[in-house]
C-alpha cells in the first residue's frame, strides 16, 4: 500500500467530516440513491491513484452494490423507519445507527481489499477521459441536475482544499 495513501475508511471519514461534505452527501444518498460508500471510494481512488477502467468500476459496484442491497440499506431503512415511528426509542436509534456505520465500513474494507489484493492501482490510468467517480455516476444513472452539481462541487471542492492540509 501506498504509505501516502489512508486507509479507505480514514479518508472517507477525514472527508465526511468537512464542511458541507456531510449534508451533500446525505441528500445525493436520500435524494438520489446514490451509493455514498461507493462514492468515497471512487473519491480515494482519484485522489491517490488515478482513474480506474470502467469495466473495473462496474465489477467493483457490483460487488458494492450486494453488501449495501444486503445490509447497509436495511440497517439504514430501520434505522430512518424508528426514528420516525418510534422517536422515543434513542438507544435502540443508536445502536441501529452503530450497526449501519459498521456495515458501511465493512463495505468499505471490501472494496479496499479487493481494490489493494487485485493491484488495481496498477491498472489506473491518469489520462483517462472518463474519471472513476463520472464512470460510477453514468453506471447508477445518476442525473447532473444543477442541485446534484453544486453538491458534487461541495464534495470535490473539500478534497482540493484537503490536499493543502497535508503536511
Amino acid at each position: 500500500m501506498n504509505s501516502e495513501r489512508p486507509s479507505l475508511w480514514e479518508f472517507a471519514t477525514e472527508l465526511y467530516g468537512r464542511d458541507g461534505v456531510k449534508s451533500a452527501l446525505l441528500e445525493l444518498q436520500d435524494e438520489d440513491k446514490l451509493e455514498i460508500p461507493f462514492l468515497l471510494f471512487t473519491l480515494w481512488v482519484e485522489t491517490y491513484t488515478g482513474t480506474l477502467p470502467r469495466t473495473e468500476v462496474a465489477k467493483l459496484l457490483t460487488v458494492a452494490s450486494k453488501i449495501s442491497a444486503n445490509l447497509v440499506r436495511p440497517m439504514r431503512a430501520s434505522r430512518q423507519w424508528l426514528k420516525a415511528q418510534q422517536p422515543e426509542a434513542v438507544t435502540l436509534y443508536r445502536q441501529l445507527l452503530a450497526v449501519e456505520l459498521a456495515s458501511e465500513k465493512l463495505l468499505l474494507e471490501k472494496l479496499e481489499s479487493r481494490f489493494l489484493r487485485e493491484n488495481l492501482d496498477e491498472v489506473c490510468n491518469r489520462g483517462e477521459v472518463l474519471s472513476t467517480t463520472e464512470c460510477y455516476l453514468q453506471l447508477s444513472g445518476f442525473c447532473h441536475t444543477d442541485k446534484n452539481k453544486k453538491r458534487l462541487a461541495t464534495i470535490t471542492a473539500s478534497l482540493w482544499i484537503r490536499s493543502f492540509d497535508s503536511p
